[in-house]
């Protein structure tokens, strides 16, 4: 099993595309034209290896496409898009009184370790900033040997920690990983029988697959399944401020926590490109975007400004190269998204 983000290539796909808009960054789009949806469907269908193309506005879905042998039963591995998930499904477990907050330590969780796990934080592990030695930035190595090692959690554990937690961001799918065992041992419940009682029931999600690995722990980095439709319900739960049909599913105070810059140092870009709790942060053509991102192309993108959330997903199983070209694709789509060809101005 293949897998990387590959940071670098990633932020400069995002900076690349979204500025490609003549638009002024103070004029909202509001609603796609049918030329503009035209205009993705054709970007879409001669795109490699995509799976679906799904656009949501106002709530209403104004654009849902599946390509290949795919339907709107499929579903798709989101990959890094767990992320995003594992990290509402901790929020969920800290409003339910499950976790006291974030700022509890994981050896709260953890038997017979060293006084270095007194001072990383479940905040560390949501934000990317435990400390642990780790690469995955721009190599497939350090996940692949993780995951395949059959004791993820020893596997990070017995890692150094070579900056002080909180100091420094550093992409880590193993310490998402922690989470799903942190929420497991608070809950009493497993990661999935608790997302399937707290957050897929309430927003009516029944078709769900997630990867298991040792120890009998769901795999919170990259193991959830999902069809695009509920992506994009997952999205809009985001746009809502965790509110749906009324309820709140998640409280407006973890969300906006989870959707502001928590990185110590910003990134290096002019897209106000950053990491908050699991959610990738960003403002193309000066609008607020808040993207779940996993290998290969698959995205859930929000847009709250406007009201909108797209979802996208293409083949996984894919090699680095062609990983970073879907993510392109992906990117074109969400960039065209926020061009005056498709938009209406007002």
């Amino acid at each position: 099993m293949k897998y990387a983000l590959i940071i670098g290539c990633i932020i400069s796909m995002w900076g690349c595309h979204a500025s490609s808009s003549s638009s002024a960054a103070d004029s909202l789009p509001e609603a796609p034209t049918a030329t503009g949806l035209e205009r993705i469907y054709e970007i879409a269908r001669e795109a490699n290896n995509i799976r679906s193309v799904l656009i949501s506005l106002d709530g209403k879905l104004v654009m849902e496409q599946y390509f290949d042998a795919y339907s709107s039963d499929s579903l798709d591995h989101q990959r890094s898009g767990t992320k995003s998930i594992m990290a509402s499904l901790i929020g969920i477990a800290i409003d339910q009184g499950m976790i006291k907050d974030v700022e509890e330590p994981l050896s709260n969780y953890l038997i017979d370790v060293d006084d270095r796990f007194d001072n990383i934080t479940i905040r560390h592990l949501l934000t990317m900033t435990s400390g642990f030695e780790w690469n995955e930035e721009v190599s497939v190595e350090e996940y692949n040997t993780w995951v395949s090692s059959g004791d993820q959690l020893g596997f990070l554990l017995r890692k150094p920690t070579i900056h002080a937690p909180g100091t420094k961001w550093n992409y880590n799918s193993a310490t998402m990983h922690l989470l799903s065992m942190v929420l497991t041992r608070a809950s009493g419940m497993s990661t999935l029988a608790f997302a399937e009682q707290y957050l897929f029931a309430p927003l009516h999600i029944q078709a769900v697959e997630w990867e298991r690995l040792s120890a009998g722990f769901y795999n919170g980095g990259a193991g959830l399944q999902l069809r695009p439709k509920d992506m994009i319900k997952l999205g809009k739960l985001i746009a809502d401020d965790g509110m749906y049909e009324g309820k709140q599913i998640i409280s407006k105070a973890f969300i906006d926590a989870a959707i502001s810059h928590q990185e110590p140092t910003p990134f290096a870009s002019d897209e106000n490109i950053g990491y908050g709790y699991g959610w990738w942060l960003g403002e193309p053509n000066g609008v607020q975007a808040i993207l779940a991102r996993g290998y290969a192309g698959q995205i859930i993108a929000v847009f709250p400004e406007l009201q909108m959330v797209a979802a996208i997903t293409h083949n996984w199983r894919v090699d680095v190269e062609e990983a970073i070209a879907q993510q392109g694709q992906a990117f074109s789509i969400l960039a065209t998204l926020l061009t005056e060809d498709i938009t209406t101005f007002n």
